[in-house]
């Protein structure tokens, strides 16, 4: 579908909004193993594509946004305190967003959850200057999701794609399955993919 040129800077301002959007509130939700095993549901389908997304830029991080610096993930507490129970990890590198700066170590979290964390292990968030391609996801399910040779479990495992791992979609795909072309051909389990960060 070809776009006037009249048109492209109402859509590069749509697109810049939806985009923002999706970052900021659907990218965290991503971020957490829970310590139950609950697995995370990524969204069903997908609200945008760009002929050419170098030219769309991610607006700036907002002054709530922090980065997680921890190699193993940091823990969220239900209270400002070592001893407190936890509720669940945020891997390294994910986004959180603070209340407020927090107290003696401590800084309160609302996204992707509410709770503590300790501002140690916390650093300013990263300016995405590019979104990832649209064709992108990444693995969410704990522990890998197989590779299928037809969109059906009854037929050949072709192999099995790691926890955190990007793949490329071929489309959107039916049926509760998605083509992909990288690291191989065939199916996966659509609520084993997250959207790439």
């Amino acid at each position: 579908m070809k776009m006037k040129a009249k048109n492209l800077p109402k859509y590069s301002a749509i697109v810049s909004s939806l985009l923002l959007s999706a970052t900021a509130f659907t990218a965290p939700s991503l971020a957490v193993s829970l310590n139950q095993n609950q697995e995370v549901k990524p969204a069903s389908s997908e609200s945008i594509t760009t002929q050419n997304q170098s030219e769309y830029l991610v607006a700036q991080v907002s002054e709530s946004c922090r980065q997680v610096s921890a190699r193993s993930g940091l823990y969220v507490r239900q209270q400002p305190t070592v001893n407190s129970q936890a509720i669940g990890i945020i891997n390294n590198g994910r986004n959180v967003t603070i209340a407020n700066e927090g107290d003696n170590g401590w800084v309160p979290i609302t996204a992707p959850l509410d709770g503590y964390v300790f501002a140690n292990f916390l650093s300013p968030c990263d300016v995405a200057t590019v979104p990832p391609p649209t064709s992108c996801r990444r693995v969410v399910a704990e522990r890998g999701t197989s590779v299928w040779q037809a969109p059906s479990a009854d037929t050949p495992s072709l192999g099995l794609v790691a926890n955190g791992r990007r793949v490329t979609i071929e489309s959107l795909g039916e049926n509760g399955w998605v083509p992909i072309s990288v690291p191989f051909k065939g199916y996966v389990q659509a609520d084993n993919l997250g959207y790439c960060r």
